[in-house]
């Protein structure tokens, strides 16, 4: 179990984490200051199979042409008994995805017996994405009209994944399933490889007047499905 927890943590953060924690609510002011800052909290259960193995919580605040971003991943149930693991994430930029360029992003692990941390710049004009911006771009809610095409490299210091999004089928007033694919670009190692050069997933959102808000997103990962389920 806590092996696909991890699998689950590398396919959508591609590096090599073992993360976790005690997440305590994501409450943070991560643009204070900013006129009229738009905030947004995305609560998810993750499961593997048919068991609940962890919480990921996303938040962003937008405003005065910038966004802040922090996601939190804990274990909890049965894995968070075995182990508690934390993985923290934070990223700050120009513009709001999905139309984000990101400058700094940062990450914090804690597996109960290891602990460590690690930041990135992006230069100006990289034109690669954060794993924490790329998966509010994918995740976050937007207006009916945006749809949920998408597609980004992203970059974690190490490794580069591509991520893309398909047009969904469906209609707003019924709901929308977007399907993509993860898929392993550079800086994995050969084993990686050929144990998975990439994931499919799917997104589905639900109306939520005049927005689409995602209801749950599932993916494969070299230990099984993985969905996440908006809280």
């Amino acid at each position: 179990m806590l092996a696909s927890g991890v699998g689950m943590i590398r396919t959508f953060f591609p590096r090599r984490w073992a993360r976790a924690a005690l997440a305590s609510l994501l409450s943070v002011q991560l643009l204070a200051g900013a006129a009229a800052a738009d905030s947004e909290e995305l609560r998810f259960s993750v499961r593997l199979g048919g068991v609940t193995i962890g919480e990921l919580v996303l938040a962003i605040n937008t405003g005065a042409g910038v966004y802040a971003a922090k996601g939190v991943f804990h274990t909890t149930g049965l894995a968070g008994l075995l182990a508690r693991v934390r993985f923290t994430m934070t990223a700050r930029g120009q513009g709001a995805p999905p139309r984000a360029v990101p400058e700094h992003y940062s990450e914090d692990m804690d597996t109960g017996r290891r602990v460590s941390s690690s930041s990135l710049s992006f230069p100006p004009g990289s034109g690669r994405l954060d794993p924490l911006t790329a998966m509010l771009s994918i995740l976050r809610n937007r207006p009916a009209s945006q749809g949920c095409s998408f597609a980004a490299r992203t970059f974690d210091g190490q490794r580069v994944m591509g991520a893309q999004v398909r047009p969904g089928s469906g209609a707003h007033e019924t709901g929308l399933t977007c399907e993509g694919r993860l898929e392993r670009l550079s800086g994995y190692g050969p084993d990686e490889l050929a144990e998975a050069k990439g994931f499919d997933f799917s997104v589905h959102f639900v109306p939520d007047g005049a927005l689409l808000r995602v209801d749950r997103a599932r993916t494969e990962t070299v230990h099984g499905t993985v969905t996440l389920v908006r809280r």
